[in-house]
């Protein structure tokens, strides 16, 4: 929707608004996942979730239950939808109607002299066969540019998709240093009445004491994911 792509956000002077990291961004991930006091279970599928007295239990597919005083839900819209179904219909329904996108995302680098197109943050593409794209350009190399392409999964052939990302940087095959492909990858797909919706589901989802956080609802940006986290803090713990 044009309200969330063009919206103005608070800015803060003292925090940067461009900055990388030298091993990626998976650093900061990795930092908070090796805080001593957080304990971390992987390969759990969740498929229920109860209200209880004293809060929350999470059962899993293979019949293990946790409880927890207070919940907070980090997944997407269909998979939060599934976990609240028998619970909380309304707001599992609300968050089901919330469409995902499959995406393959292609990242292709070549030399900084065999592209003449013009340093550029990214690329919206509404009549492309791909749906976005984003380059590197921000932080300049001497020697090297890299892009990559989002494009919808199973809709077009890798040898097309690699076509056309040479036709937008006006380089041959031969002349890509490098390409990387990744599958799987999910994003929601908005719609124009995701504002009205989103409304909805934080007026539902109050009355259920469980925090929802994600891309989904004001912007896929990190920043965007945190500060949708900051105010379920907020709401949660008064």
């Amino acid at each position: 929707p044009a309200e969330l792509l063009f919206r103005r956000k608070p800015k803060q002077k003292d925090i940067p608004r461009s900055f990388t990291f030298p091993s990626g961004i998976s650093s900061l991930t990795k930092a908070i996942a090796n805080q001593p006091h957080l304990e971390i279970i992987t390969k759990a599928t969740v498929t229920k979730i109860k209200r209880i007295a004293k809060g929350f239990q999470v059962i899993t597919y293979d019949n293990k239950v946790f409880t927890a005083k207070q919940l907070a839900l980090a997944v997407h819209p269909d998979q939060a939808a599934l976990m609240l179904a028998d619970t909380y219909a309304e707001l599992a329904g609300l968050l089901a109607e919330i469409a995902m996108a499959e995406i393959t995302s292609i990242s292709v680098a070549t030399f900084h002299k065999d592209t003449t197109l013009p340093p550029l943050a990214g690329i919206i593409a509404p009549y492309e066969p791909f749906y976005s794209a984003v380059s590197r350009d921000y932080l300049d190399d001497p020697s090297y540019r890299g892009f990559t392409f989002h494009f919808p999964t199973g809709q077009i052939d890798p040898s097309r998709q690699i076509g056309r990302i040479r036709e937008i940087l006006g380089i041959p095959k031969e002349q890509l240093l490098a390409t990387a492909y990744t599958h799987k990858h999910r994003l929601p797909a908005l719609q124009t009445n995701h504002i009205e919706r989103m409304a909805r589901i934080d007026q539902v989802s109050a009355t259920t004491g469980i925090a929802l956080v994600g891309n989904y609802f004001w912007g896929v940006s990190i920043e965007d994911c945190l500060i949708r986290v900051a105010k379920e803090w907020e709401r949660i713990h008064q």
